[in-house]
């Protein structure tokens, strides 16, 4: 039997899980193990793939249904239930039943990534970006007491919108985080639409994308003079993370 593991979202072009997890099988000669993307254009197809696909066992949930799968979890770890969005299932199978398991390994990998690369504590943030890698991202940064603002595309109580963002809020905000899909491959025609001329080299620029390597988001904050960070890190501290939820 081939034991199965994958990634769904959508579009699922950008990621690099399939060759990560794949070339890790390869290497540690788990011969009966698979890794595939299963891009599903709606989340309401979630119970059709597990039932289409007995011998899957795990999952990775990325943009956008990270907290839109969790509707369909029989159960979810404690950390998942308090950042309210889930990036990595557990699937388990006994007695011809099915259960699955959500996971949020976002929050740990993105705060480690932060230490690792900066060891610096910053005095506020902006999030930019109010969905699951948004609310990892926030977590994150209150366990390491890093006051923060989000900021969303429609006005909410509890978010700036991106015409409330002047040049003196970037001015007085050193660290910005890019946790939405705009900059990715597909959206690199997008940006986000901020007072870029406000960076400058005190400004410190965390992208949760890893492809492309350099978003135009980084690349502004680059010719500024700003600090910038890519997502690959966080990825490989999440893929180790995973690896130990499957119990590799």
């Amino acid at each position: 039997m081939i034991r199965q593991y994958g990634i769904i979202g959508y579009p699922l072009t950008h990621s690099r899980s399939p060759f990560f997890f794949n070339r890790y099988f390869k290497e540690n000669n788990f011969t009966d193990c698979t890794y595939n993307s299963f891009p599903i254009k709606d989340i309401s197809y979630f119970l059709e793939l597990i039932q289409k696909n007995p011998n899957l066992y795990g999952l990775n949930v990325t943009s956008p249904y990270k907290q839109e799968v969790m509707q369909y979890l029989d159960e979810m770890d404690p950390l998942a239930l308090k950042i309210g969005a889930v990036n990595t299932l557990k699937i388990t199978h006994h007695n011809n039943m099915i259960r699955v398991k959500g996971y949020n390994t976002d929050a740990d990998a993105f705060s480690e990534s932060l230490k690792n690369t900066w060891g610096k504590d910053f005095s506020s943030a902006l999030v930019f970006g109010t969905g699951g890698a948004s609310r990892a991202a926030c977590f994150a940064l209150s366990q390491l007491g890093i006051p923060y603002q989000t900021v969303s595309r429609k006005a909410t109580k509890a978010s700036h919108t991106y015409e409330d963002i002047s040049a003196e809020l970037i001015k007085l905000t050193p660290l910005l985080i890019n946790a939405t899909p705009v900059g990715m491959l597909q959206q690199q025609q997008q940006q986000l639409p901020l007072p870029y001329a406000a960076l400058t080299k005190q400004h410190y620029l965390f992208d949760m994308i890893y492809e492309p390597k350099e978003s135009f988001f980084l690349s502004e904050g680059k010719k500024k003079g700003a600090t910038i960070q890519n997502g690959e890190q966080m990825f490989i501290i999440q893929a180790k993370t995973n690896l130990k939820i499957w119990n590799f």
